[in-house]
């Protein structure tokens, strides 16, 4: 109805089911989606390359089409049809808009097209024609846009502040895209559950065979966003175990306190890759990507009497993984580069086997994917910027300002007190805690990070780059700053970010001469108290000409703080480390000189790299201290 009341509440239509939501999952509009497309492609319609060459019936306008022929009575007593996202923002707001991403995957919508052709519209049926004008009217918003402000009334229910800013919708699977991290393309995520979704970002459009559609930004700003997916994959084992298993594997699995698919799950790991001989297909709620039929079944070669239900459990999961390989290999096929893969969703959480098949059929590393932000670029640096910048920004007296940083070494707490550190009567930092003493203060409280709604850093300073990232690691300043200097000597840009040759070793010296394009750079890093004496007597002696030398007092680094975890040892060091370029390798920007919150800092406030404003705040000097005592005559 016109106030946003579905017909279902109607007693008229209370028994009638076309006057009901319809999920994804249904799939009754199939022969309309035939239709379309053999209509679409007998017309040469330019948006079906856009959308793999077929349309689904998961989508919107075939199951409008089927309302239509079946149930013409619901159709036209329906002021309009409204995806579930764009509803609720309505009722939230009282103020009605479409979703351009939702409208996008589900409506064959496209910004520089439109809907489709009014013509072909027609010719499917008639009176379809004016679907777009009549039944999806409302103006189209991109992901993120303001559509209004929550109503009083909606305020109530929800706790919330009136006028509250309400966005556009998104749906479900594409509003996980950013879990991974900064967007890049190449970035292909999986979103595990009931189906598997994925979300793959790219630069340009090319026409990949069976995909759901190919969004200009469908799920990240500034990217083409390509959606796939799987028809069946965590239902697929739900419909295994509840129709398919055993009373007495499910006595077993009671007696160990497991769940049936902890159960399987467990005795799934300890079969080899094809031991058992069996082969399935996953199409047990049809086949979305690549060939987009909800008619197709799915099946399982190869059973005997002696089978196993671990067994068949295990198929299944590798028929999921085949399925997704078969939509990565499509891609890639069709020149849509897959260079990274990551998954969310409930599977990818709790199955970490289901991870493992999917790794080895795939051939690549499959990573589960959590918000990732870089720091900020040091303590000192933070805090001079967020009581001088950031308080001027802000309108603040810096005096007001108390910045405390969290670090993981324990000497920036007397750092942080050093008179150079400071101006005007007060400290660039005014508390130093230690990552140990956070994690103290975290469990103190009681505080459960993983029920905290995810958000943003703050500007500035909120967006981090790959090279800040790994300023923790030994070797990494070093690497950092050798991305930048590579750029603003040589004009050029850089082939390859990576600098493996000055990527430390802990507890080691290690010396690498790097080609600026030509011109040889001998540098050295060292980590450990010991080789850094070590490296600063070479120089005193006069065996070295290093160009560029890294000194971190502790062993691998940042990473092993002295303030860091109890327990640190070598192997945790190189865990940290290895984590610290995962983080890098994951982040769209790479390089500091290419920060956009750095550019700007410097634009509106410092002026220029190595100004008089930039030495003062950012910079510090050597300062001999004489020692309280003197224990050298004991050595």
């Amino acid at each position: 109805m016109a106030d946003g009341t579905p017909l279902c509440f109607l007693p008229e239509y209370e028994n009638n089911p076309y006057a009901y939501a319809m999920l994804w999952k249904h799939h009754g509009a199939q022969a309309q989606a035939d239709r379309m497309t053999e209509l679409a492609q007998a017309r040469k319609e330019p948006f079906l390359a856009r959308y793999g060459g077929r349309i689904s019936s998961e989508w919107m306008l075939p199951k409008l089409l089927q309302v239509l022929e079946e149930a013409p009575e619901v159709y036209e007593r329906a002021a309009r049809f409204v995806e579930a996202g764009d509803w609720i923002v309505s009722q939230i707001t009282h103020s009605e808009a479409r979703s351009a991403g939702i409208a996008g995957y589900k409506a064959l919508w496209n910004p520089r097209d439109g809907y489709p052709s009014q013509t072909y519209l027609a010719a499917l049926q008639p009176r379809f024609s004016t679907v777009a004008e009549e039944k999806l009217a409302g103006p189209l918003l991109p992901l993120g846009a303001r559509v209004g402000g929550v109503h009083p009334e909606a305020a109530a229910w929800l706790g919330l502040r009136p006028g509250t800013s309400v966005a556009a919708a998104n749906i479900d699977a594409h509003v996980s895209v950013p879990v991974a991290g900064a967007p890049r393309a190449g970035e292909l995520m999986m979103i595990m559950g009931t189906s598997t979704c994925h979300i793959l970002l790219a630069q340009e459009e090319r026409p990949v065979p069976g995909m759901c559609g190919a969004v200009e930004g469908g799920a990240a700003p500034g990217f083409l966003a390509y959606e796939a997916g799987q028809s069946c994959v965590g239902d697929l084992l739900g419909w295994f175990v509840e129709h398919c298993l055993s009373a007495e594997c499910a006595r077993q699995a009671k007696e160990e306190g497991q769940s049936a698919h902890e159960f399987l799950t467990a005795r799934a790991a300890k079969l080899r890759a094809g031991e058992s001989g069996l082969i399935a297909l996953d199409w047990w709620n049809g086949n979305r990507s690549i060939l987009v039929d909800a008619h197709l079944t799915g099946l399982i070669l190869g059973m005997t009497l002696r089978t196993k239900p671990e067994e068949i459990y295990r198929a299944l999961m590798e028929a999921t993984a085949f399925g997704t390989r078969t939509i990565v290999e499509a891609f890639e096929q069709a020149g849509v580069p897959v260079r990274s893969v990551f998954a969310c969703g409930g599977i990818a959480h709790k199955n970490p086997l289901m991870l493992q098949i999917y790794a080895d059929v795939l051939g690549r590393e499959v990573r589960v994917a959590r918000t990732r932000q870089a720091g900020a670029l040091g303590s000192a640096m933070f805090g001079a910027v967020a009581k001088t910048y950031y308080a001027q920004k802000m309108g603040w007296d810096p005096h007001d300002v108390v910045s405390v940083s969290v670090m993981p070494c324990t000497a920036k707490k007397y750092e942080a007190s050093r008179p150079e550190l400071g101006r005007d009567g007060y400290q660039d930092v005014d508390y130093v805690l230690t990552t140990r003493e956070l994690a103290k203060l975290i469990r103190y409280v009681g505080l459960d990070l993983s029920v905290l709604p995810e958000s943003e850093f703050d500007s500035p300073l909120g967006t981090g780059s790959g090279a800040g990232a790994i300023f923790g690691a030994t070797g990494g300043v070093m690497e950092a700053a050798l991305r930048t200097a590579y750029e603003l000597y040589t004009g050029k840009t850089l082939p390859r970010l990576e600098f493996d040759a000055v990527r430390g070793d802990i507890n080691a010296i290690k010396e690498a001469t790097i080609d600026l394009d030509g011109t040889p750079l001998k540098v050295a890093v060292a980590n450990g108290l010991k080789n850094a004496e070590e490296l600063i007597r070479r120089v005193e002696r006069g065996e070295a000409d290093y160009i560029f030398i890294e000194i971190m007092a502790c062993p691998g680094g940042c990473i092993g703080g002295g303030g860091q975890p109890i327990g640190t040892n070598n192997a945790v060091r190189d865990a940290r480390i290895q984590a610290l370029y995962e983080i890098d390798r994951s982040l769209p920007l790479r390089k500091s000189h290419e920060n956009p919150e750095i550019k700007t800092i410097y634009e509106e406030f410092f002026g220029a790299p190595l100004s008089h404003r930039s030495h003062e705040l950012l910079h510090t000097h050597y300062h001999a201290r004489k020692k309280r005592h003197d224990f050298s005559h004991l050595s």
